[in-house]
């Protein structure tokens, strides 16, 4: 932009960055001569954002140079950065925050369980943000239905969580539902239940009264 033989400039080192506290992106400000390209030196440059935050002040280097950091917030979308030098010279440049968690990847270890407590299954959840990267301290709420409660856990540094569903008795081949939400996102898995029948014998099945012979009990749980 020229205007009073001062020209501004403009940049940032990402264009795009995750909307998450500590998640920042470094905006330079570039101040110089339009004739000879000697640098302004030692003046002062305003900064704003529309969104984030941004210090709202620095001072050029012996280079003509203003670097400050835009700190992302939780709020997503496109933040419109402006940097002012005297009244009339500015320059505007937007960096997008882009959602915290872009995709939610679910994982069951067996697809179907004897009923009644005798297996579970491991349920892992990876979740990553909109760059692909892993999100760590995303928080990820999970329903069994059987239960009928909400339960809330925190992904690792890898992005990942796993949880544990053990099988209810049930008197007829079903299945469970868990439901795993993230971030808006939501998904939707279901583990067949194949139902028991228990027995019990005793051999012998009778005893003489006062008897002090050993009987040997079984027990057995059959697939219905």
């Amino acid at each position: 932009m020229l205007a009073k033989g001062v020209q501004v400039r403009l940049s940032v080192d990402q264009d795009s960055i995750i909307a998450r506290i500590g998640t920042s992106a470094a905006v330079t400000a570039q101040v110089y001569e339009t004739t000879s390209g000697n640098p302004v030196t030692f003046k002062g440059v305003r900064f704003s954002t529309t969104l984030g935050s941004i210090p709202g002040f620095a001072q050029l280097d012996e280079f003509g140079r203003a670097q400050v950091m835009l700190s992302a917030g939780v709020d997503t979308g496109r933040a419109l950065i402006v940097m002012r030098f005297g009244a009339v010279h500015r320059d505007s440049i937007e960096v997008m925050l882009l959602p915290m968690i872009g995709t939610l990847n679910v994982a069951v270890d067996k697809n179907s369980l004897l009923a009644g407590g005798l297996e579970e299954a491991l349920v892992s959840v990876q979740v990553t943000d909109a760059l692909g990267g892993a999100a760590p301290g995303a928080s990820v709420v999970y329903e069994i239905d059987y239960e009928g409660e909400e339960r809330s856990i925190i992904t690792d540094e890898e992005g990942r969580v796993d949880f544990v569903v053990v099988s209810p008795p049930v008197e007829e081949d079903s299945e469970v539902q868990v439901s795993i939400s993230a971030g808006g996102l939501t998904r939707d898995v279901r583990i067949g239940l194949r139902a028991i029948t228990r027995r019990i014998t005793a051999s012998p099945d009778s005893l003489s009264a006062g008897s002090s012979d050993p009987v040997d009990v079984l027990f057995q749980a059959i697939e219905t």
